[in-house]
């Protein structure tokens, strides 16, 4: 099949307008020759160039291009003789080095992997069931939902970064993910903090923001000041009052928890009842401040302990969401169960494999869930 041809399968599936057609398609074969030659004088063998991944480059680039143009100069824009030689030069050179000969970290997870396949199978599941939820509800339940599905979208992330070879990187993120899991798991049994919780997101939207109005700033931080003064914090503290200040109207909070502080790990972490996370938190931190264990790591090390880290997390994040899910209308739950029950299963096998692995390599154990105080005396 001619290129040619190729590109009016692809244009006619894109359902793009015909008005770019000529240029494109100008474009798209144009690079094609390119690429031809770049691999004949490279002396690669066995590589097959795949048209759409040209045509997809061709198509974005040209789109990214026309943002800042007027739709009446589009057309003069992308025929232009220069701009058609321009960018089959740009594309066929990204194209040569990006999805030829890349620069990619070698990887210990495989994409293939059933610790990959299953988890992204049901975080997948858990993100196709949101869309298909009643965007209306109470204000507890609709920023619960919004912060839950954060937090899936973010452990997809990370699986993804664990087969790319970033395991240093996916592990600093799960920081992010644990501190996202604590906050749902306070507001999940704590529904009645959701509007203190709100009125401290707002706090923050205008905190340090150079482009609100100066009075509206000012008098939401004097706010903020006044309902300081019982808890004997300063000015300097007004940052942290703002991330996590609202646990001070957790019911006798200074009573239930005396160690108690504005912060995450005497604070959020310590109140959600994950504190057993704590030191694994810590050495997140370190990575994502670029310590020397950033630069110098054990890449199985940290690529284990994510995944274990990850799993734990993603179990008790599918935990809330399951309840969440017992009393939604719009869902087949019974049918969510299903699915649920056999991936779970899986899941549980797969990271219990690592587990074992992961114990047995560092001679460590690693808290699969959190610790009681009666645990921890013990060890």
């Amino acid at each position: 099949m001619e290129n040619k041809e190729i590109f009016e399968i692809l244009f006619k599936q894109r359902k793009l307008s015909d008005i770019y057609k000529e240029s494109l398609c100008e474009i798209f074969t144009g690079v094609i020759e390119e690429l031809t030659k770049k691999v004949e004088i490279a002396d690669i063998a066995d590589f097959a160039i795949n048209p759409s991944i040209i045509f997809n480059y061709v198509v974005e680039e040209t789109a990214y291009n026309l943002q800042l143009i007027k739709k009446e100069d589009h057309v003069p824009f992308i025929s232009s003789p220069s701009y058609i030689v321009s960018e089959t030069r740009i594309i066929s050179d990204k194209i040569f080095l990006n999805e030829l000969l890349g620069s990619e970290h070698p990887t210990l997870v495989s994409r293939f992997s059933p610790l990959v396949t299953t988890f992204d199978f049901m975080a997948n599941y858990i993100l196709n069931t949101f869309n298909r939820l009643n965007k209306k509800g109470t204000q507890e339940r609709a920023l619960l939902l919004d912060i839950m599905k954060k937090g899936f979208v973010m452990s997809k992330t990370i699986i993804s970064l664990l087969v790319q070879g970033a395991n240093t990187e996916a592990f600093s993120t799960w920081r992010t993910l644990h501190e996202v899991e604590c906050i749902a798991k306070i507001l999940y049994e704590n529904p009645y903090l959701t509007s203190t919780y709100i009125r401290h997101m707002e706090y923050a939207q205008y905190y340090r923001n150079e482009e609100a109005d100066s009075s509206i700033v000012e008098a939401k931080i004097n706010e903020v000041h006044e309902l300081m003064k019982p808890y004997n914090l300063k000015s300097k503290d007004t940052k942290k009052y703002i991330e996590y200040g609202w646990l001070y109207s957790y019911k006798d909070v200074l009573e239930k928890f005396p160690e108690f502080r504005p912060n995450f790990r005497k604070g959020i972490e310590l109140v959600s009842g994950l504190s057993s996370y704590s030191k694994i938190y810590e050495m997140s931190s370190e990575l994502a401040h670029s310590s020397p264990m950033l630069i110098y790591s054990n890449p199985d090390y940290f690529k284990s302990l994510t995944l274990l880290c990850l799993y734990d997390t993603f179990f008790r994040l599918e935990n809330i969401f399951n309840n969440i899910m017992k009393n939604e209308s719009e869902i087949d739950y019974l049918s969510y169960a299903k699915v649920r029950e056999n991936a779970l299963m899986e899941m549980n096998k797969n990271i219990q494999i690592e587990r074992v692995q992961f114990n047995q390599k560092y001679k460590r154990k690693y808290p699969s869930k959190p610790q009681s105080e009666e645990e921890k005396d013990s060890e």
